[in-house]
């Protein structure tokens, strides 16, 4: 089975279920010159931080990596796709290079149950932590240029913003020592901390990442957004 881990802004999750993404707008999306070129590199989603974060925070926030990719597949081939998920950690959001020392090979609970393993990219060891107190393991579906509808396997987090009570919680900010309530907070800011607010809400939480050769399973996080995606066999 083709999978890749992805953190998604558009998508509707539900457990048990393959998901299809409609970014919005998507047959008008215009065209991003590094989807379509001959060649191409993690470093030109890179030059695209600006864009992605308009706050010029990623930290938690791989999802917004993932939103940016997700709504530009049908413009991508599917080595394309899969190699610029490779550019980020699915946890903290830092940009990087995908190398064999910041390859982990993770086994985590699937949604309905069993287990899944794979690799993931990450920018330190802390995040493996993360990625297995948070994420869970489902399955979606993209189009890619070929009109094709693949399946991947991704990491997921439920969404927290479902239960808006939880946003009175106080959070500690990765960039700030003094806790505050996240209604205190800038909106396009709590947007980019999806892990501040897993941990203010109790219910299950689901990130998604995604992956398309038969070897290879990659994750992305995905709080209705992809972040990373897991290599499943050998290297990319």
């Amino acid at each position: 089975m083709a999978s890749i881990m992805i953190a998604f802004a558009h998508a509707t999750i539900m457990a048990n279920t393959a998901l299809t993404i409609y970014g919005d707008g998507r047959e008008e999306m215009p065209v991003w010159p590094p989807a379509v070129a001959e060649s191409a590199s993690v470093m030109d989603l890179h030059r695209e931080y600006g864009n992605i974060f308009e706050s010029g925070n990623r930290n938690a926030a791989s999802h917004l990596w993932a939103s940016f990719l997700i709504d530009r597949q049908a413009q991508m081939t599917q080595s394309r796709f899969e190699m610029f998920f490779t550019g980020f950690c699915a946890i903290s959001g830092s940009p990087l290079s995908p190398r064999d020392f910041n390859r982990y090979q993770m086994t985590l609970p699937f949604v309905g149950g069993g287990e899944s393993t794979g690799y993931m990219y990450y920018c330190c060891w802390p995040c493996v932590c993360d990625t297995n107190d948070f994420i869970r393991v489902d399955t979606l579906n993209v189009t890619l240029a070929d009109g094709i509808e693949r399946t991947y396997h991704v990491a997921v987090i439920g969404d927290p913003c479902e239960r808006p009570e939880a946003l009175s919680a106080r959070c500690k900010l990765l960039c700030r020592l003094r806790l505050l309530p996240l209604t205190l907070i800038p909106q396009s800011l709590v947007r980019e901390t999806a892990l501040c607010l897993i941990s203010a809400a109790t219910q299950e939480s689901r990130l998604y990442s995604l992956s398309t050769r038969e070897d290879q399973l990659h994750w992305s996080g995905m709080h209705r957004r992809v972040l990373f995606h897991l290599n499943r066999g050998g290297y990319l």
